[in-house]
């Protein structure tokens, strides 16, 4: 089943307006609000928890000397934001960067705002090749 989101029936504005925050190129923002555009490849990044930062205590002997440790996050269901995705662009998204915790997705101005409505969706970056301003 292809997920459909019509703007003037199931969502207000606001929810609009958010999900077209998570669309970080003016480009890719213009094609899925108008609904349109040719296929390009881009990185949809997923929530994932972060891991935290926390101060330990400070050790016997060493009274103020303090650290600091990091509280691993919880894992993310993968299957479960695959399944989504999935649904929502009706195929397989593809490659999944563990790294950067996003998938690597053949999309559409149509498909962008499907994805963009997504809880589980955090941004969704255009795959274009970054240039140095600085002399080479």
């Amino acid at each position: 089943m292809l997920l459909r989101f019509e703007r003037s029936t199931h969502m207000t504005t606001g929810l609009v307006d958010a999900a077209l925050e998570k669309i970080r190129s003016a480009d890719l923002r213009r094609d899925a609000e108008a609904e349109r555009g040719e296929r390009r490849v881009v990185i949809v990044e997923i929530e994932a928890p972060r891991p935290t930062l926390y101060a330990r205590p400070a050790m016997v002997g060493l009274p103020g000397r303090r650290s600091l440790g990091i509280r691993a996050a919880e894992p993310v269901d993968l299957a479960a934001v695959t399944a989504e995705i999935t649904q929502a662009l009706g195929r397989d998204p593809g490659r999944f960067l563990a790294s950067s915790n996003s998938f690597i997705v053949d999309a559409n101005g149509p498909d962008i705002l499907r994805l963009a409505h997504l809880p589980s969706v955090a941004a969704i970056w255009p795959n274009t090749d970054l240039q140095s301003s600085a002399a080479e």
